[in-house]
């Protein structure tokens, strides 16, 4: 899938940070964010909250995808999903930082 993985951790505050970089013509920009949100979480990606509960995957994928991109430079979207801030950018970069002691991103019925 054409994609590269660091991580950072801050063991002061509980936070995770995980940066994954995606070639966007392999791979929706919304699918790498709900990748790179699952292996934060160490969970499967269908176990994830659905994205569209908190933005827009279609304007995502259409402001950071480099055929659709209609403004000069390079663009980043960011967003609160659950315990995690989300960045994404044309360069195909997915940064989620979570708190771990918050974090709750899979769906549960309980």
């Amino acid at each position: 899938m054409g994609r590269e993985h660091e991580s950072d951790s801050d063991d002061t505050d509980e936070t995770a940070t995980v940066q994954m970089h995606y070639d966007w013509t392999t791979i929706e920009p919304s699918m790498a964010i709900v990748e790179t949100i699952a292996a934060v979480a160490a969970c499967r990606p269908t176990d994830v909250n659905p994205l569209f509960e908190v933005t827009d995957p279609d304007a995502i994928d259409a402001l950071v995808t480099p055929a659709r991109k209609v403004l000069d430079g390079d663009v980043s979207v960011s967003f609160r999903f659950d315990a995690h801030e989300v960045t994404v950018r044309g360069d195909g970069t997915v940064s989620v930082s979570s708190n771990t002691a918050e974090s709750e991103t899979t769906g549960s019925d309980s």
